[in-house]
């Protein structure tokens, strides 16, 4: 039973927490050159919300003024189209460049610890897993 003033359970205490270095303690160079790839690639798809409403918002403000200065708007309003042409090309690449990256590298560091795991469990001597065979089969 826990105690009244203790909100988390007494499951979670006896789990221990892995940190955040051990993490990726399976990562090599390799692992950490993609890491930093797609988090460049993360933080440009995640500036090019506020872009595009800057770029929005000055689009709105010159079909706005197109009724006063019709020539001006027009080329205006061309340059940004324009602008946002381009800014879905960098949308484009650095979406791929973030999603990519992030994939390889966890596959990559998946497979070490399977690679892992298999390598701890097939050497473990033979009678580990007799006996927990035994204490589970059923009469």
């Amino acid at each position: 039973m826990q105690p009244s003033g203790d909100p988390t359970p007494e499951k979670d205490k006896a789990q221990p927490k892995v940190s955040l270095l051990k993490l990726f303690s399976f990562a090599d160079f390799y692992d950490c050159v993609l890491m930093t790839l797609g988090s460049i690639g993360a933080c440009i798809h995640g500036a090019s919300v506020p872009i595009f409403f800057i770029f929005f918002g000055k689009l709105i403000n010159i079909i706005g003024l197109a009724y006063l200065f019709p020539k001006q708007a027009s080329h205006r309003v061309a340059k940004y189209s324009l602008d946002f042409v381009y800014l879905s090309v960098a949308i484009l690449f650095s979406s791929w460049l973030e999603v990519a990256c992030w994939m390889h590298t966890g596959e990559r560091q998946a497979a070490k610890m399977r690679r892992a795991y298999l390598r701890s469990m097939l050497s473990q001597d033979i009678s580990l897993f007799d006996t927990e065979l035994a204490s589970h089969k059923t009469v």
